[in-house]
């Protein structure tokens, strides 16, 4: 049978344990003296150096927060004066809307009253030349009653066939 020391491989024995806890404290006797400052030093370096980049990165961060805000404010304001410009475009477009209604309108009732006065001056140029026509047909009338003094039938018929020669004309 095979003899194992289970209670020797738990307890190591003293002199093993003293020379472990000399080997360490010389190390780190060793290490305290020689590299303690230098990583001290490094470590401190490195952590000032992530403190920085931490600063460079919130300082860029609250930059760019602000350049978004100031993008905003921006794309706002340039979306209200689009607004602005659009609604006097279409303010305009009214105005010159109702200019051109207004000006067709007041164009044609000027050609309507203007034909208006054309139709009352031909009108009263139309009566003028029938006076003148009534006038002259009875002159004419008259004096063919004049020349041939016939009996009131004859006169009647005469007279009704002049009256239609001159209405053919």
């Amino acid at each position: 049978m095979i003899n194992i020391d289970i209670m020797g491989k738990l307890f190591p024995d003293l002199r093993t344990m003293l020379v472990q806890l000399a080997a360490t404290g010389v190390l780190f006797y060793l290490f305290r003296k020689y590299l303690w400052n230098t990583v001290s030093q490094y470590l401190q370096k490195r952590s000032d150096f992530m403190q920085q980049q931490l600063l460079d990165a919130k300082q860029a961060n609250e930059e760019a927060q602000t350049t978004l805000d100031q993008s905003k404010e921006q794309l706002q304001r340039a979306a209200q004066e689009a607004t602005r410009i659009i609604e006097r475009g279409n303010n305009e477009g009214k105005r010159v809307k109702e200019e051109v209604i207004n000006d067709a309108k007041q164009q044609a009732t000027f050609k309507l009253e203007s034909a208006r006065q054309q139709i009352i001056a031909e009108r009263a140029s139309m009566m003028s030349d029938v006076q003148k026509e009534i006038v002259d047909v009875a002159i004419l009338a008259s004096e063919k009653l004049l020349r041939n003094v016939v009996d009131a039938k004859a006169d009647e018929a005469l007279l009704e066939a002049y009256v239609k020669d001159v209405l053919k004309s």
